[in-house]
């Protein structure tokens, strides 16, 4: 959440703003696998689309999300992911195996990523571009890729790890819509990228 700009409400509460087009922050790639916040590299990244972000519903959480362009292509340098093409009515949810990455907040202070493979999405909706999947999230992982494993045997982006929905301590034995884990597919943002 980077892109949105963090104030505080009356009561102190943190709370976020709508991003500003042209707002820069630093973009960091490449993390040391055994370094904890060292990376290979940094760009300053400029905001130039976002969604319409509101956390008190479902078509305002699939507007929770930031186009940034980065001033270095650091793609030549790292390589690229593409993204999945198909329109979010045609395909609203992904049905092969999916991958996470991100940096959540239980590894503070400890080198590398975190990665999980295997999940899946379970439902869609209540809005086109909301997903639920049964991927671990964890807070500081908001805005990591989702990918899915194509029959060719590369891994396109198909979403963005958005949040979890009323979270529990521990795995839960099933997945249920009350606690499901939710990420916004690429169809909401795509027409931005494009």
């Amino acid at each position: 959440h980077v892109a949105f700009l963090r104030g505080r409400d009356a009561t102190g509460n943190v709370v976020l703003g709508s991003p500003k087009l042209g707002y820069a922050a630093e973009f960091l790639a490449g993390p040391d696998a055994k370094t904890a916040g060292r990376f290979a590299a940094r760009t300053r990244a400029r905001v130039v689309a976002y969604g319409r972000f509101d956390a008190k519903d479902f078509a305002g959480m699939a507007g929770d999300w930031a186009i940034l362009r980065l001033d270095d292509c650091l793609g030549e340098r790292f390589g690229y992911l593409r993204h999945a093409r198909t329109a979010a009515r045609a395909a609203p949810m992904p049905d092969g195996p999916l991958m996470t990455i991100g940096y959540p907040a239980s590894r503070a202070g400890m080198a590398g990523i975190t990665i999980e493979t295997g999940c899946r999405a379970r439902d869609h909706g209540p809005v086109d571009g909301l997903v639920g999947v049964d991927c671990a999230f964890e807070s500081g992982m908001s805005g990591g890729p989702v990918l899915q494993l194509q029959p060719d045997g590369a891994w396109i982006v198909v979403g963005m790890i958005q949040q979890s929905m009323a979270p529990v301590p521990g795995v839960l034995p099933v997945y249920t819509m009350e606690h499901r884990n939710q990420m916004i597919a690429v169809g909401a943002f795509r027409g931005a990228i494009d």
